[in-house]
């Protein structure tokens, strides 16, 4: 998988980042999760802005939580159908389970 993300393959950075985020077959990571997502986000690939934001969101495998950063990516991953990153945007927007307490 590793090798095809270094290729440029953007499925094959997005699967990756799920790897590190989840801790499959590799050590759970934020760091590498948070940039194969972010090049696999710069690549166009919808699927990665969705992962991206929930990991911002909600700090997962030591990504640093980022409200604004967020909402950036749920926003154009949504925009472009993904529907756990509609709903996850209205949760922050209502304040509603982990998001709560956020300004």
């Amino acid at each position: 998988m590793k090798e095809a993300a270094e290729a440029g393959n953007l499925r094959a950075m997005s699967l990756l980042n799920g790897m590190y985020l989840l801790g499959r077959g590799v050590c759970e990571n934020g760091k590498e999760a948070e940039r194969w997502l972010r090049q696999a986000v710069d690549g166009g690939f919808t699927d990665a802005a969705s992962v991206l934001g929930m990991a911002y969101a909600t700090g997962k495998a030591g990504v640093k939580r980022n409200i604004r950063l967020a909402r950036e990516m749920l926003s154009r991953a949504a925009a472009e159908g993904e529907e756990q990153s509609r709903q996850m945007l209205e949760m922050i927007e209502k304040r509603q389970g982990m998001f709560r307490n956020v300004e």
